[in-house]
């Protein structure tokens, strides 16, 4: 009896061991995991199976405004007022279900009630025993670069609106407009005249035959009219100025014609082509400051190579914008496992059967390495010819992030 006490109590005592080791396992795990949670940059939140707030790290209580101890124990959806976009929370729960996990857009609140464009990723939570106990979601908060995206595609449209409009005028401007032309003699007297030129000067043809130009238009002395006369007459060759006259404040294009007799010139008026092109040149101007200051990178694609890069887009690839305009394909900087994913995207957009895409690859850095990316890319016309302008935004810390959460 004395030998079965004892040996119950060794047993007891191994028992009691090996779960003392397990606990201070379990808690050791617990300490690791809790310190890797509070080591990531990104919202972190983990619920139970009922949907309820089990852990709320520091990062999600900047991005929302609640503490933790504010928020433990409360259900999730309601909590943030999720929105699931275009999808549903039963369609995700039954992705969820057959791949362990989920990762998707959605709309949150804050405790102010603002609105959060998110992207989150859904992983599940086991036990020792390998049974589900919960999820784990990783945050990212991409609203600024959502209100990016949507900044660049008004300002596509619009520019593009604009360039049709710019291109509408001209054409109608080019349509009813005629030359007007005059001949001068040696001493800048007039020999010819037609009748578009005396309306365009204001007078009639018998009043300005045998007149001296500049004793008719003391104001066009020494001015840039009378240098494109000097130069064509001292070089003998054909000269084309497109030049403003602040007196009737209109533009002209002269074309100037020197020969043994004088110099003739055939002029139009290009009042309405030059203030429309200078709107253009505007609008331009301001869509390039926006785009050249923007924190997202942004490209222009045409017959498969950068026509334009921003200093963003330049930057998360390690190439100088020189290095890339004009020289590099789309090609040279996606890694090998994402070209066919690049070159069906891209034919879909120019092919004219999708006007816009959102997707994510692999591109190689300059310096080698991978970086992940997330892709915005729209289909329009630049310079008459079907193009891509898009949004480049780098992504790679956010993967990292998610793996290193999936791995809990």
């Amino acid at each position: 009896l004395t030998i079965a006490f004892f040996t119950f109590l060794v047993t007891l005592f191994r028992l009691m061991m090996r779960e003392l080791k397990v606990n201070m396992d379990n808690a050791e795990r617990l300490k690791f995991s809790d310190s890797l949670i509070n080591s990531i940059t990104n919202p972190i939140i983990i619920i139970d199976r009922k949907l309820r707030i089990k852990s709320w790290n520091k990062y999600a209580e900047k991005l929302y405004g609640w503490s933790e101890n504010e928020v433990l124990g409360k259900e999730l959806i309601p909590l943030l007022q999720i929105d699931f976009l275009h999808t549903d929370f039963e369609s995700i729960s039954a992705f969820y279900q057959k791949n362990e996990y989920w990762s998707g857009e959605m709309i949150h609140h804050n405790k102010n009630n603002r609105q959060i464009h998110v992207q989150a990723t859904v992983s599940r939570v086991r036990n020792q025993q390998g049974k589900i106990i919960g999820a784990v979601s990783v945050i990212t908060d991409i609203t600024l670069s959502k209100s990016m995206e949507k900044q660049l595609q008004v300002l596509s449209a619009n520019l593009e609106r604009e360039v049709r409009r710019k291109v509408a005028e001209l054409n109608h401007v080019f349509d009813r407009i005629t030359d007007a032309f005059i001949a001068l003699d040696h001493e800048w007297n007039y020999t010819y005249v037609n009748e578009k030129a005396a309306e365009l000067h204001g007078l009639n043809i018998e009043e300005l035959l045998g007149k001296n130009i500049w004793e008719l238009h003391p104001d066009l002395k020494d001015g840039p009219f009378h240098d494109a006369l000097e130069e064509a007459r001292e070089s003998m060759q054909p000269v084309k100025k497109q030049l403003y006259y602040p007196k009737s404040n209109q533009w002209f294009e002269d074309l100037i014609y020197p020969s043994a007799d004088g110099i003739s010139i055939y002029y139009h008026d290009i009042t309405d082509k030059k203030r429309a092109e200078l709107k253009l040149q505007e609008a331009e101007n301001r869509f390039r400051r926006l785009v050249e200051e923007s924190m997202v990178g942004v490209y222009i694609l045409q017959h498969g190579k950068y026509l334009y890069v921003n200093p963003r887009c330049a930057e998360i690839t390690g190439y100088s914008v020189d290095e890339m305009v004009g020289k590099m394909n789309i090609l040279d900087i996606i890694s090998p496992k994402s070209i066919p994913l690049v070159k069906e995207n891209i034919e879909l957009r120019l092919s004219g059967k999708v006007s816009s895409m959102h997707y994510e690859l692999e591109a190689v850095h300059k310096k080698g390495h991978m970086i992940q990316v997330e892709v915005f890319g729209s289909y329009i016309l630049y310079n008459g010819e079907p193009a891509i302008i898009g949004s480049l935004i780098d992504i790679s810390t956010r993967k990292k992030a998610e793996e290193q959460v999936i791995l809990l």
